[in-house]
């Protein structure tokens, strides 16, 4: 589209020396140099290193391709880099509250959890089930079967829940009686008191 339109948004670039820096762009401006275009629309604008950080993130984050793990690590790169706090950086990157605290739990996920999102970008929700679990044998187990798909996240969260210290209280959980004649009479004494 480049060879035909031309860039469409210009990069953001800073002045370094007799050069410029890239700030944002950096994917229109490789695109344009395969495209063979002799030059690139561009707003230079003076920024310091930090603002020129903070700002490339952001775009970033504005992909459409940007994966869980790579928006998890700019989000905590945003908190703690520039001290942003979770309200600050939803209203910056225009996200829930929510959203920013689930992608900054994935920051710091265990590397069973990482690679289970690097190859399956759509279990997000099975990572932060998976989450809950502290074996690190379980957990990888568990994560084979979600990359094979053979694990849903509705049997998962059963999983994930029957754990001792979030299971449900006992008078919660259904009983199978047993089809006897003292089953029927005890059902009935119950059903009386």
């Amino acid at each position: 589209s480049i060879r035909e339109h031309g860039v469409l948004q210009p990069i953001l670039g800073r002045p370094s020396g007799p050069q410029f820096e890239l700030i944002a762009g950096e994917r229109r401006w490789r695109a344009s140099r395969m495209a063979e275009r002799d030059s690139i629309p561009a707003i230079v604008v003076d920024f310091d290193e930090v603002t020129a950080l903070e700002v490339s993130i952001i775009e970033n984050l504005q992909r459409e391709d940007v994966s869980p793990l790579e928006e998890a690590a700019m989000f905590r790169k945003m908190t703690s880099t520039f001290g942003y706090s979770v309200r600050q950086l939803a209203q910056k990157v225009g996200k829930d509250k929510g959203y920013v605290e689930n992608r900054l739990r994935l920051s710091d996920a265990p590397a069973d959890i990482r690679e289970l999102l690097s190859l399956r970008k759509d279990t997000i929700s099975h990572a932060y089930e998976l989450m809950k679990i502290g074996d690190e044998r379980q957990r990888r187990r568990l994560a084979k079967r979600i990359v094979a798909g053979e694990l849903s996240l509705a049997k998962l969260r059963v999983i994930t829940g029957g754990k001792a210290d979030e299971a449900a209280p006992d008078a919660e959980k259904p009983r199978r009686r047993v089809k006897t004649t003292a089953g029927q009479v005890l059902a009935i004494v119950e059903a009386a008191v």
